[in-house]
């Protein structure tokens, strides 16, 4: 009898514990917190402006958020995405060249070592167009952080392309 009465409850205590770990895993965490649990995270507001040296809107241009880590040759990225995949797809500007999106990061980023970034390898639709660039911005706080949330700042600026020079 005592045997059944443990079985029981292992049954009972491993039916309990998938049942937390599912409700654990829901839709709603993952819409509040894209990091992984016991990660810090961050939420950044980017309004950025890409245009060409006469001022004209570039449309269609992808640009990325990057920290660089003084001293290292790492240089962890922020690839700034509307669905939510950081680490994939970069934000494409609209018809004005006008980047408005708020995004969850992995991690708040540093005063003095944030930049947009635009690499003409990301950017295979603008034929080559404009040369690879990047502009220093700085993030400004918009609220404070709070144990594993660092925070929330806004990122504004303007990435000033210049046409690739051809060779005769």
């Amino acid at each position: 009898m005592a045997k059944k009465t443990i079985s029981f409850f292992k049954f009972l205590m491993v039916g309990l514990l998938a049942i937390l770990g599912f409700t654990s895993c829901s839709k709603k965490d993952k819409e509040e917190m894209l990091a992984m649990y016991g990660s810090p995270y961050a939420k950044i507001t980017i309004k950025a402006t890409v245009v060409n040296d006469q001022n004209t809107p570039i449309e269609n241009a992808k640009i990325r958020v990057r920290t660089v880590v003084p001293g290292t040759h790492y240089t962890p990225s922020y690839y700034v995405d509307p669905v939510g995949e950081i680490y994939s797809i970069r934000q494409k500007t609209n018809n004005q060249g006008i980047i408005d999106t708020t995004e969850t990061v992995f991690s708040y980023p540093k005063s003095g070592e944030t930049y947009l970034v635009y690499r003409e390898s990301d950017n295979p639709s603008l034929n080559g167009v404009f040369s690879n660039d990047s502009v220093h911005v700085e993030p400004v706080q918009l609220e404070p952080g709070n144990g594993w949330y660092e925070g929330a700042c806004k990122i504004e600026g303007t990435l000033k392309l210049k046409k690739k020079k051809t060779s005769n």
